[in-house]
């Protein structure tokens, strides 16, 4: 009885998009009894899902024969995405130009 906490953790949900959360609770009949909730509507705030362990490095390049071989790490599992441009065209370079270059 009286105000609780419920901790969800290992979801997989995006950022800024819309979710409803419904809450269930069940008296001494366990499911049949229970009364639900109204939703909830909740934004999930922007973020980041991933960190890099290590920070990107450049671990070798070759303008000759134009490579670049970039080392790092992510915290968990997930997608890549690199672009290499130049330092006078970053003033409002983004990571959707990064993942959409032709788009941007």
């Amino acid at each position: 009885p009286g105000p609780q906490e419920l901790v969800i953790s290992g979801c997989a949900l995006t950022h800024e998009e819309l979710y409803d959360v419904y809450v269930y609770l069940s008296g001494p009949m366990q499911y049949t009894d229970g009364t639900l909730s109204a939703p909830k509507t909740l934004r999930v705030a922007p973020g980041e899902s991933n960190s890099f362990m290590p920070v990107p490095h450049v671990v070798g390049m070759s303008a000759k024969q134009k490579t670049l071989r970039l080392s790092f790490g992510a915290e968990v599992a997930g997608k890549a995405w690199a672009s290499v441009v130049h330092s006078s065209q970053t003033e409002d370079f983004g990571r959707l130009q990064v993942i959409f270059p032709h788009d941007a």
